[in-house]
């Protein structure tokens, strides 16, 4: 019997095409994430994201939707690592802690969440 492999999916929110594009590559080729997908605020997004239950989600902080925050989306999803990206998408949050993004990071907010 072949054990399957889960398919993790991880989601952007609010991110620009480009700072996607370097997030989708970088866990794609170093992570066993296997799709990077966009999505904009909507009214449906916590039901969208429900759908596609990823491991990981990146929000842009914004101004735009107070209601779309850290807490409100990793409440919607148990499984989901959530972290918050600087408006410029130089840093991201994360329970208080601010760090640099660079590729080296995304790849350790996946293995920090499979840490017991």
């Amino acid at each position: 019997m072949i054990a399957q492999v889960a398919r993790l999916c991880a989601v952007t929110v609010a991110l620009p095409p480009l700072l996607t594009d370097f997030i989708r590559g970088v866990l794609t080729s170093r992570t066993n994430v296997e799709r990077v997908v966009e999505m904009a605020v909507s009214p449906q997004l916590i039901e969208r994201l429900q759908a596609l239950d990823p491991c990981l989600v990146l929000i842009r902080e914004t101004s735009a939707d107070s209601s779309l925050t850290i807490a409100t989306v990793a409440a919607a999803l148990k499984r989901a690592r959530v972290v918050m990206l600087s408006h410029d998408g130089r840093f991201i949050w994360e329970a208080g802690e601010q760090r640099e993004l660079t590729a080296d990071t995304l790849v350790g907010l996946l293995r920090e969440r499979s840490t017991p």
